[in-house]
């Protein structure tokens, strides 16, 4: 029953954490996304400054009865495949940068022994904007590539006038 309840009070410390640094993306997806080194053996913590959360660079403890629990997070970058599909092993050909692997160790010793208590979360960028595009005047564009600031052009697409009012696009046929 004992082992039960470390294993339970370490796995509420492990979805805390989840919650935590899901809201942390939420508010400031890059503050997630470029934290660095990623993957396992890099791990970071988080703690309290003033009125919001910090990420740090290690791990940090807690005291529950007479139990230190140890918490950490690793990062890892995503991949996906030709079918939006999440892959396994991750494939920088194929980078997802708007989700990313987020995996929280809790950790006790009991008899001499450590015991883990991991989460696995996906967490995604979905309500955070890339950036917003209001100037439209460059009109259409024949290359269809990826930008990294706003301009005021934009790639064509069928059902689109972009001659009769300059500025603006126009969806006709719908």
């Amino acid at each position: 029953n004992q082992e039960n309840e470390l294993s339970q009070s370490a796995s509420l410390l492990a979805q805390e954490y989840a919650d935590v640094v899901e809201n942390l993306a939420y508010a400031d997806w890059e503050g997630i996304y470029t934290l660095s080194p990623k993957g396992p053996g890099a791990g970071f913590y988080i703690y309290a400054s003033g009125t919001t959360y910090v990420i740090g660079s290690g791990n940090t403890t807690t005291t529950q009865g007479e139990v230190v629990y140890t918490r950490y997070f690793i990062v890892d970058n995503v991949s996906r495949d030709g079918s939006n599909n999440i892959e396994g092993t991750y494939n920088a050909a194929n980078d997802d940068p708007s989700s990313q692997k987020i995996t929280v160790y809790t950790e006790w010793t009991r008899g001499g022994s450590t015991r883990t208590q991991t989460i696995v979360k996906y967490i995604t960028r979905w309500q955070n904007s890339i950036f917003d595009q209001t100037d439209w005047r460059g009109g259409a564009t024949a290359t269809d590539t990826l930008v990294t600031s706003t301009n005021s052009f934009f790639a064509t697409s069928t059902y689109i006038d972009t001659a009769s009012s300059t500025g603006s696009l126009i969806i006709n046929g719908y």
